[in-house]
Order: C-alpha cells, then sequence, then structure tokens
C-alpha cells in the first residue's frame, strides 16, 4: 500500500496553528479538508495515466481513500500493484508453486483484465534458453493437439501460433516516483486547502 502523511510540519506552521487553534477549534476539520484535497489530486493524476485495454490505473485511482486525525491526515492508495510499480521490488515464485505468467498484449482482455492462462485454450510450453537462476522459465504459445504414432494426444505449438504468456521464476520492477503528482503539487493542494479552510472559519 502506498501511504501519504500529511501534517503542518515546519516550526512555523505549527506556531501558526496553535495561535489559530482557539478560533479553528479541532483541527481535525482542517486535517480532512487538507486530506480530501491531496487525495483529490492523487486521484486526477492516477486516471490521467494510460492503461491500455486493462483500466489498470482507473482501478487505482478508484482505489484512493483518505483518514484524518488531530494531527495529521493520511492517503492510501490500496490498489493491487500500486505500491509494486511506486516502491519498486522484486516478486518472486512462491515456493513449489506456479511460475509468474505474464500475458502479453495479444492476450485479450475481459471485465478490463488480461485473461488468465487457464482460459486460453490449447497452449504450448517452450523452455527458455537461458538459466531459471535469471527469472526466465520460458514461454506459452497458442498449441494444437496431435496424435502419435502410438496414439497418444500430445501439444506442439501451432505454426505461426501468437506468444501468449511469458514464464518466470522472479520478476524485478524499479521504482518508478510518477506513480504519485510531485511533492511540490501535492504540497501546494494540501496548503491551499488549509488557507481555503482557515479563510472560511476566521
Amino acid at each position: 500500500m502506498v501511504k501519504i502523511e500529511i501534517a503542518f510540519d515546519d516550526a512555523d506552521a505549527r506556531d501558526l496553528l496553535e495561535r489559530l487553534r482557539s478560533r479553528l477549534g479541532e483541527t481535525e476539520n482542517l486535517h480532512d479538508a487538507m486530506g480530501t484535497a491531496v487525495a483529490d489530486t492523487v486521484r486526477t493524476h492516477l486516471a490521467a495515466k494510460k492503461s491500455p485495454n486493462t483500466g489498470f490505473w482507473s482501478r487505482v485511482a478508484d482505489s484512493v481513500t483518505h483518514e484524518a486525525g488531530a494531527d495529521r491526515a493520511t492517503v492510501s492508495i490500496p490498489a493491487t500493484g500500486a505500491a509494486l510499480r511506486y516502491y519498486g521490488g522484486t516478486v518472486r515464485q512462491k515456493p513449489g508453486g506456479p511460475l509468474l505468467t505474464i500475458p502479453t498484449d495479444d492476450v485479450p482482455v475481459r471485465d478490463n483484465t488480461r485473461l488468465a492462462a487457464r482460459d486460453m485454450g490449447i497452449l504450448a510450453y517452450l523452455p527458455s534458453r537461458r538459466p531459471a537462476t535469471k527469472g526466465a522459465a520460458g514461454v506459452l504459445v497458442e498449441g494444437e493437439t496431435y496424435t502419435t504414432r502410438k496414439g497418444t494426444t500430445r501439444t506442439r505449438p501451432k505454426p505461426g501460433g501468437k506468444l501468449l504468456y511469458i514464464l518466470r521464476t522472479m520478476t524485478e520492477h524499479r521504482p518508478d516516483p510518477t506513480v504519485l503528482p510531485t511533492d511540490l503539487a501535492l504540497a501546494e493542494s494540501a496548503r491551499d486547502a488549509a488557507l481555503d479552510y482557515v479563510a472560511a472559519e476566521l
């Protein structure tokens, strides 16, 4: 999960807040206004990102929430996959579990998600020429069945069949700070919301 903390962290801001506290009352509403503004900025930023066919970034944008308390507001992005894209990291095959299956652009999309290999009919497995220790394990391509001379039914790659899935034991992802708006954009959203709130209360 990606989290953004919003608070008055510098001494001047805290001093101003203390002087205004008697007129503002509880500061939870102030932080709620700041959190709402930052959450809206994050949603707009995410919704503008492109995710051809799958609508991934739209789902991430829809997942944005915020909470407010007396000392700060927290904006959270709980959508699966958002933290991995922002922070980066390594995803590994679970011991004894299936290989990581990465769909290519040739895999059809249903309900904003590319179909799983089990829903793609007959597939043929081609092992990787590179060692699995580097993460590469093989690929799944469109397949067809055939009968051997002994009457056994087997599967082989379909002539001209498309590459549909890449199989790996691990995938590595670099951090992507562009998942979020810039620190300046977030700070400006929080500041403007705070100023509007204070102006309306005084």
